[in-house]
């Protein structure tokens, strides 16, 4: 409680009511002509002990009409004391929004970062509309025929070359030539030879046989052949062969005829 609070309180009237009345009670209860007032007490002089119990009540003292003066040091010493401090109140309703505040002033602009990694391509966009075609550019101007330059001078006749060599020798008295017959080639393997005159090479051969054979003829080999001057079938490889050989299969019933055949010629 206040110093004000505890002067204007009904408590504080009767405390100072009571040493008005002690004080009029010490001239003997004599109230007649002359009443005694607050400046007629000197301050501070009133103790405890002139007070009556139950002698002085609230209803005797007007509230507000005591002074801080009008009580001990004590008394004073009480009164300032500050009391407890009450309940927070509930919170006040929300005022109203205020006024913008001023921009503040830009700062200072920060260090740049780190490149960041680079992103995925993105989708190709669409193509674009044609251009419109540019015009024709002019015509050059044409050029000036260049001047026609001297004819060259005829060479020389050349030195005739040396003869160059002979040709290889020519072949004369080409001559098919066919085996014998023999009496047909049965089931198994068979070979027939066709053989040129002495002195001829063979340049081609071949063979054919019965379309109407009951079975098939399967040819090995149908190649030129050597024979020597004693009679022995020799590969004739790089030299010139004097007779065809066919080497084959027969693979049908009864016997089939094959004739074996060779181009023969003289080489000259």
């Amino acid at each position: 409680m206040t110093v004000r609070e505890i002067v204007n309180s009904r408590t504080g009237a009767v405390i100072g009511g009571a040493m008005v009345l002690v004080t009029l009670g010490g001239v003997g209860g004599a109230f007649a002509a002359t009443q005694i007032t607050s400046k007629d007490i000197k301050d501070g002089t009133i103790q405890k002990s002139d007070i009556g119990r139950g002698a002085v009540g609230s209803n005797e003292v007007r509230n507000g009409t005591l002074g801080l003066l009008d009580f001990n040091n004590f008394t004073r010493d009480q009164i300032n004391q500050p009391g407890p401090q009450g309940e927070t109140g509930p919170a006040g309703p929300q005022g109203p929004k205020g006024d913008k505040g001023d921009t503040g002033a830009t700062g200072a602009a920060g260090t740049a970062g780190p490149a960041g990694p680079a992103g995925p391509a993105g989708p190709a966009g669409p193509k674009g509309d044609k251009g419109d075609k540019g015009d024709t550019g002019p015509a050059g101007a044409k050029g000036d025929t260049g001047a026609t330059g001297p004819a060259g001078l005829k060479g020389d006749t050349g030195a005739t070359g040396p003869a160059g060599p002979a040709g290889p020798a020519g072949i004369a008295d080409v001559v098919v030539v066919k085996a014998p017959v023999s009496g047909g080639w049965s089931s198994g393997q068979h070979s027939d030879v066709a053989r040129c005159a002495p002195g001829q090479v063979a340049l081609s051969g071949g063979f054919s046989s019965d379309p109407t054979a009951a079975g098939q003829i399967e040819i090995y080999t149908s190649d030129p052949v050597l024979i020597s001057s004693s009679g022995q079938m020799l590969d004739p490889n790089g030299s010139m062969g004097n007779a065809w050989e066919v080497f084959g299969y027969y693979n049908g019933t009864g016997s089939v005829k094959v004739s074996v055949w060779v181009i023969c010629a003289t080489v000259q």
